[in-house]
């Protein structure tokens, strides 16, 4: 993994990975190392790979990728089984 860093958004998230909207996005089977800001303050720290990547010209804001988890922090866990409880 290099020091590439792109910024992004999330728009739909799971224990098992989430989706980020980005202009720039990793190709398939990029593994990524991801950093997640969560309410209160608190930073999850993600590991993962790059599942697909979609890239639309006409459509920029609907572009991102779709990132499956292969490492999650207490965090993170802690963040999704509230979401599931809430």
């Amino acid at each position: 993994m290099d020091d590439t860093c792109f910024n992004g958004t999330t728009v739909r998230i799971s224990e098992e990975g989430v989706f980020v909207r980005s202009q720039k996005c990793f190709t398939e089977g990029t593994p990524v190392g991801i950093r997640l800001e969560l309410p209160g303050g608190e930073v999850a720290a993600l590991k993962g790979t790059v599942k697909y990547a979609r890239i639309i010209d006409f459509l920029p804001r609907q572009n991102g990728m779709g990132i499956e988890f292969t490492e999650k922090d207490d965090a993170y866990l802690r963040f999704i089984r509230g979401l599931e409880t809430g």
